[in-house]
């Protein structure tokens, strides 16, 4: 099935199974299974989701996924400057504008006049790193991912940075290792590959950290003007949370319904 130019090739067949203790929700009757029996079903259905949490193309470029725990994830930041249907996002927005919308908008690190840190190759800016999203657009109608996924809540972040141990000391492995093809400081052992995209400033449209801090909007508000993030940085181990006014420009990753 298509979802405007979005492609859902890798949908499971098999749906994810509550293991509640007896076999009834696969067939219908009742039988007790030991936890060894439940177990074994538990993996199993996982290599499904697995196998299915491979690729998904989207609006012409082909993401990377990775399963960490029971969530299917895109391994790479969003770099599309359309929304789900089609519709496309504003971008190309000098600092002004950028300061004034409300509405949702797009831009590439390093882009147009405004003064930016770091690298500001915006070309190569792109293909590391994506693009940045101000709030607005995340939560755009329209959807900012493909059909069959979102951008994630503040409370799906937390169960990924619970599975992988809790925010503090838990950067290493979402950060792409120095192995890695584009590269950071991490171990990636999650496979997530983290990178330091920076952000566009809320209040003067500027770039900021470029290869040193990477940002991801969450789709939870917290209160009128702000929302919640999560935030890696260059030399620390711990997976900060916070949150900013809504008109910042941050990372996204999408992560499957």
């Amino acid at each position: 099935a298509t979802t405007g130019d979005a492609q859902i090739l890798n949908k499971p067949t098999l749906s994810t199974v509550a293991i509640s203790g007896n076999y009834s929700d696969l067939t219908g009757s009742p039988s007790t299974i030991t936890e060894a029996e439940r177990s074994t079903l538990s993996n199993l259905l996982h290599s499904v989701d697995s196998l299915s949490c491979t690729w998904q193309k989207y609006h012409g470029h082909v993401y990377k996924l990775i399963l960490i725990g029971d969530q299917c994830w895109f391994a790479e930041n969003l770099q599309s400057d359309r929304y789900a249907n089609g519709d496309e996002i504003p971008g190309d927005l000098n600092g002004t504008d950028w300061i004034n919308t409300t509405s949702g908008a797009q831009a590439v690190y390093g882009e147009g006049l405004s003064n930016c840190e770091g690298n500001c190759d915006e070309i190569a800016n792109l293909a590391k790193y994506g693009r940045l999203y101000n709030w607005y657009a995340v939560v755009d109608s329209r959807g900012l991912c493909p059909g069959g996924w979102h951008v994630p809540s503040d409370e799906e972040i937390t169960d990924l940075t619970n599975f992988i141990g809790g925010e503090p000391s838990g950067a290493p492995v979402l950060k792409s290792s120095p192995s890695d093809t584009p590269s950071w400081e991490g171990t990636n052992t999650t496979g997530f590959s983290a990178l330091p995209g920076g952000n566009r400033h809320g209040a003067n449209g500027d770039f900021y950290f470029g290869d040193q801090y990477g940002y991801w909007w969450s789709s939870s508000p917290n209160g009128l003007s702000n929302s919640w993030y999560r935030l890696l940085i260059s030399g620390l181990d711990d997976v900060l949370r916070g949150s900013f006014d809504q008109g910042y420009g941050f990372s996204v990753r999408c992560v499957r319904d």
